[in-house]
């Protein structure tokens, strides 16, 4: 799902190609912190979703969050992208599956 720079034209050669290069610095002005604290704190925040809380919402017998996992093509998304979808946990076994049938808020 990579996007070529030349179908995307200027935008793609500059624009895009700068919030890239530049996402640590922009980052650390907002934030305080480096991009590799942001995801740190991100990877760090998903492995204490695989245990059982209380934040984690219910849905049809199951508890769900949202995590970063590889699509199998739901919600739209080609399968093998990296995205963040609703998944149902699985916590006494560390698994999770992707909430195909959508979760409630």
């Amino acid at each position: 799902a990579v996007v070529s720079t030349q179908s995307t034209g200027n935008w793609g050669k500059n624009e895009f190609r700068n919030t890239v290069r530049y996402r640590n610095d922009n980052i650390e002005k907002f934030c305080g912190y480096s991009s590799v604290c942001s995801a740190a704190t991100a990877t760090i925040r998903q492995a204490k979703d695989m245990v059982p809380r209380d934040e984690c919402k219910e849905g049809p017998n199951k508890k769900w969050t949202v995590m970063g996992v590889y699509s199998d093509g739901s919600f739209g998304f080609p399968k093998d992208l990296f995205v963040s979808l609703p998944v149902y946990l699985n916590e006494s076994k560390g698994t999770y599956e992707i909430a195909r049938d959508g979760v409630s808020i």
